[in-house]
């Protein structure tokens, strides 16, 4: 299956460790299903990487961008009409509706409302680890 993983998940795993709830997700992704990203999530990655309060992630989660360069599905999303509570949460529905995948997971599923999501899960990372 192809799922895209919310920014927020990766600073989870970096601050956690690798078997932390969502460290197990990524290890889980990346091994069993293909993992989707674009250009802006990449960059929504190291921008956070750079915040000061995430300097202890900071290499973490450099090495997941790297990561998702090597064993992830790049897809360039198609510009839409997608309007969600969070507009830095748009390109994670734009990506996962062009690359065809069927769950996102994500630290706020209040921000991807189902009506709004065109049939794509919307999992937390403790329900995709239960599914």
């Amino acid at each position: 299956m192809r799922i895209v993983i919310d920014c927020n998940v990766f600073v989870s795993a970096s601050l956690g460790g690798k078997d932390s709830t969502c460290g197990k997700v990524i290890r889980k992704v990346l091994v069993e299903h293909d993992i989707l990203y674009s250009d802006c999530i990449i960059e929504e990655i190291k921008e956070t990487a750079k915040k000061p309060k995430l300097k202890s992630a900071r290499i973490p989660l450099l090495n997941h961008i790297k990561q998702l360069h090597t064993f992830g599905l790049k897809v360039s999303a198609t510009s839409s009409e997608i309007f969600l509570p969070d507009p830095d949460d748009e390109e994670y529905l734009k990506v996962a509706l062009t690359g065809g995948a069927g769950i996102i997971i994500t630290g706020n599923k209040k921000d991807f409302p189902a009506e709004k999501c065109q049939g794509v899960k919307i999992l937390s990372p403790r329900e995709f680890l239960d599914s």
